[in-house]
C-alpha cells in the first residue's frame, strides 16, 4: 500500500514538474516572439523614411508648439534618422528633455542644441524635396 502512495506521489510530482516546464517553455517562446516582433518592426533608418516622418511632423514645428509635442516629433524623426543626422536628432531630444525637466536651463540648452537644429533643418532642405 505504501509503495502505491509513493508511486502516486512521484507521478504527481513528475506531473507538476512537467507542468512547470511547459509553462516556462511557453513563457520563453512568448518572450522570443515579442523580441522578434520588436526587431522586425523596428523602423528603417533611411533618408526616405526620415523625410516621410519629417513631413508628417512638420506641423509640430510651428512657433506655438509646446515642448512636449516638439520632443515627441523629434523622437519620431530620430527613430528613422540615417546615421549622418542621427547624432543631431539625438542631441536635440536630450536638449528638449532637459528643458522640460528644468525650464530654467532653456536658454543655455537652446544655445547648446542650436547647431544640431540648424544641421537637421539643412539636412531636410537638402534631402527632402517634398517637405516644403
Amino acid at each position: 500500500m505504501e509503495n502505491k502512495q509513493n508511486t502516486h506521489k512521484n507521478s504527481s510530482l513528475l506531473s507538476d514538474k512537467k507542468k512547470l516546464m511547459l509553462i516556462a517553455g511557453a513563457g520563453v517562446l512568448v518572450l522570443i516572439a515579442i523580441v522578434s516582433i520588436f526587431f522586425l518592426t523596428k523602423p528603417e533608418r533611411s533618408v526616405a523614411s526620415f523625410c516621410r516622418v519629417a513631413k508628417e511632423q512638420k506641423g509640430s514645428f510651428d512657433p506655438d508648439t509646446g515642448m512636449e509635442q516638439l520632443l515627441s516629433s523629434v523622437k519620431k524623426m530620430d527613430d528613422v534618422a540615417p546615421s549622418e543626422i542621427h547624432s543631431d536628432t539625438s542631441l536635440i531630444i536630450k536638449g528638449y528633455e532637459t528643458i522640460i525637466n528644468d525650464p530654467s536651463k532653456a536658454t543655455s540648452t537652446e544655445l547648446g542644441i542650436s547647431g544640431s537644429q540648424v544641421r537637421v533643418s539643412d539636412y531636410i532642405t537638402k534631402n527632402c524635396p517634398d517637405y516644403y
